[in-house]
């Protein structure tokens, strides 16, 4: 069963981001290379090297743990 109300568009980018990161770590990707898949290679090498803040580094692990998390069946809490 689908749930009743549409996802707010906002969520939907949220959940793409993840699962661009999943994918990219099922492959072997670095973080920095999980960045730059989900923005791009110029914002993610400018980020990386930013030593105040961790702010893109805490991002990626995010979208990565939580893409996994979709990935290995966490997906079934989005039907319910």
């Amino acid at each position: 069963k689908l749930p009743d109300k549409q996802v707010p568009y906002v969520t939907q980018l949220r959940r793409l981001k993840y699962l661009i990161a999943a994918e990219k770590a099922i492959e072997g990707s670095f973080l920095r290379d999980i960045g730059a898949a989900i923005y791009t290679s110029k914002r993610a090498e400018k980020e990386w090297t930013n030593l105040d803040s961790r702010a893109f580094k805490d991002e990626i692990a995010r979208a990565k743990r939580k893409g996994l998390h979709l990935v290995n069946g966490g997906y079934r809490e989005l039907l319910s």
